[in-house]
């Protein structure tokens, strides 16, 4: 009987031993499921970058899968760094696509504005050009009407212009050299 209370006790203690020493995860993968929850849970993501989301859950599912099988720490660290970088891969695809679809709207936004402010400027150029027509030439009051003094003969001497030709252009001076 003693006999069989010490084998009693030494297996329960081996039995509780063995549950409390279960295997935690590594830190290397739980950072990469905390990753891939992230990203899963981002609707840009799930929106803009689906093929890398599923990339990396797929690679977070078998790095769990080798830590279920008891594989090597490093295999299973070395998988989940990968999937941990496939998540933020498809995190950071999402963000340029979001930020290429920004841009694009900004350009359209500035390409209408200039179309605005084309058309502003030819509406004030055409009311400035109807305003014109409407108003009286601003030297026709001062018009002298045609007089009914005879045209000058064509025999008649011409006149020279009317602009001083003094003081004339000197040519430029021309310096001579002595012969060697």
């Amino acid at each position: 009987m003693n006999k069989t209370l010490t084998l009693s006790a030494l297996m329960s203690s081996l039995l509780l031993g063995a549950c409390a020493t279960s295997t935690q995860a590594p830190p290397a993968l739980v950072e990469a499921r905390n990753t891939v929850r992230s990203a899963e849970t981002n609707p840009a993501v799930n929106a803009m970058a689906p093929l890398e989301l599923k990339k990396a859950t797929d690679t977070l599912a078998r790095a769990n899968m080798l830590q279920s099988k008891g594989d090597s720490p490093g295999d299973i660290q070395s998988t989940a760094y990968v999937a941990s970088q496939q998540a933020r891969t498809a995190m950071a695809i999402a963000q340029a696509k979001g930020n290429d679809a920004a841009i694009a709207g900004a350009e359209a936004e500035r390409e209408r504005a200039r179309a605005d402010m084309r058309t502003l400027e030819a509406q004030r150029a055409r009311a400035q050009a109807e305003a014109a027509r409407s108003r009286p030439a601003p030297h026709a009051s001062r018009r002298r009407k045609p007089s009914n003094a005879p045209a000058v003969p064509s025999s008649a001497p011409r006149m020279r212009s009317s602009k001083p030709h003094w003081p004339r252009p000197r040519p430029a001076r021309r310096r001579c050299r002595p012969p060697n």
